[in-house]
């Protein structure tokens, strides 16, 4: 374990959630790794420990300090406020970092007097994620607008997320654009033949895939229709659909999807996964990925894709834009829209060369961070909004990359 210094900078990321694979740990790890090369003192707050204590090895090793709160019931939850407040003046936290769940957690922040309060959007408000129009609960906006006032900054996964939070009177000067960093593998990392034969295609399948959960918000209700259209004129089209499908909520989404599937005579061509901890062998067999969703933050299923190689088509949301504008291996579609996504999936599967032109110039865009790089880009923004520290500590490279994370906002008249 790493000496920490007690007058050092504290930074607690409450996290809220529990770890469920050794992946998550890692890419925790590494997210601290360049607060702790700064000397700061680092607290991580979850839901539960893991039942393996293995898991723990690599944020031991670093000298993060584990907590354990329940999760926060609702927006408005005060003992969850109480119990974060509690533990921000125990350790003297100076930067405080909540994900999506927030409300609660930056109450809290705030009543401890935490001089730097972060709120990490990673997602749309609901009333677009679920494609309706706002109600009166949405165009309020109470919870949002409150995290938006408590949070010192706002860090939004994409400028997408930032254009909502802006619509709702967020002050652009307290923004900061920070996409979801790329895979730390590039290429495939199975042979493609090994992957088939390990989930039962044969070579002349042609293998449409993706990956979400069965949920609408990944619009799988939308894919399906549109795989069936293609497959009726494309016969070696198979459709894998990796994510959870066993909660309540998702079987229920799941009795939407069968009756075409069963009506068409398509269960052998059509397969679900459920969740997997490993995605590659599933890239690694795919020949198209496709990203449906009604709403993303900004997606690591689309990254990864691009990663791997992969001719990708995706619903222009969160990031997509972003990673596929003007992208030679990919092409956008219309949100919502099953006949445009039929159109784009008839265009490359029914033509192989144009799939061998797409995939050879697949890459992830030099904008998109590696992990490494990621964290440190971040832990240098945070850096920069310790009360104690001058403007022109970190330089024109931070200076630039908070420019350019803004640029295009109008800065807000009461900054």
């Amino acid at each position: 374990m790493l000496k920490q210094n007690s007058q050092a900078p504290a930074f607690l990321y409450y996290w809220g959630s529990h770890f469920k694979t050794t992946r998550q740990t890692d890419e925790i790890a590494d997210y601290f790794r360049p607060f702790i090369s700064r000397g700061w003192r680092c607290d991580l707050v979850m839901e539960r420990f893991p039942e393996n204590d293995g898991w723990l090895k690599a944020l031991g090793d670093l000298g993060v300090n584990l907590h354990c709160l329940p999760r926060a019931t609702g927006n408005f939850d005060f003992s969850a406020a109480f119990r974060i407040a509690a533990v921000c003046r125990a350790i003297r936290c100076t930067v405080f970092q909540c994900d999506n769940i927030a409300t609660a957690p930056l109450i809290g922040a705030a009543a401890a007097r935490v001089p730097v309060r972060i709120w990490y959007k990673r997602s749309m408000n609901s009333d677009y994620e679920e494609d309706r129009p706002p109600n009166l609960r949405n165009r309020l906006a109470v919870s949002t607008r409150l995290c938006c006032r408590l949070a010192s900054r706002v860090v939004g996964i994409s400028r997408t997320v930032g254009d909502e939070l802006i619509s709702l009177g967020l002050p652009a000067s307290k923004l900061f654009i920070h996409n979801n960093p790329r895979p730390e593998w590039s290429g495939r990392l199975i042979g493609r033949n090994t992957a088939r034969q390990q989930l039962g295609y044969t070579p002349t399948d042609l293998v449409i895939l993706a990956v979400g959960r069965a949920e609408p918000v990944k619009a799988w209700d939308i894919l399906v229709p549109a795989f069936i259209k293609v497959a009726t004129a494309v016969p070696q089209a198979r459709l894998l659909l990796v994510g959870s499908n066993n909660s309540a909520r998702e079987q229920q989404f799941m009795q939407r999807l069968q009756p075409a599937i069963l009506l068409h005579q398509f269960e052998g061509r059509v397969q679900f996964t459920g969740h997997v901890d490993d995605i590659k062998p599933y890239l690694a067999a795919a020949d198209i990925f496709v990203m449906p969703s009604r709403s993303e933050g900004c997606s690591n299923a689309l990254i990864e894709a691009l990663g791997a190689g992969l001719p990708c088509i995706a619903t222009d949301v969160g990031s997509a834009g972003e990673l596929l504008g003007g992208h030679p291996a990919g092409l956008l579609v219309r949100r919502n829209d099953s006949d445009d996504l039929t159109t784009k999936l008839m265009e490359v599967s029914s033509n192989d060369g144009r799939r061998k032109v797409m995939a050879a110039r697949a890459m992830v865009p030099d904008h998109v961070l590696s992990r490494q790089a990621h964290a440190e880009r971040l832990a240098a923004y945070y850096d920069s909004l310790l009360p104690f520290q001058s403007e022109n500590t970190y330089g024109a490279d931070l200076e630039n990359c908070i420019k350019k994370s803004t640029s295009g906002y109008s800065q807000d008249a009461h900054q």
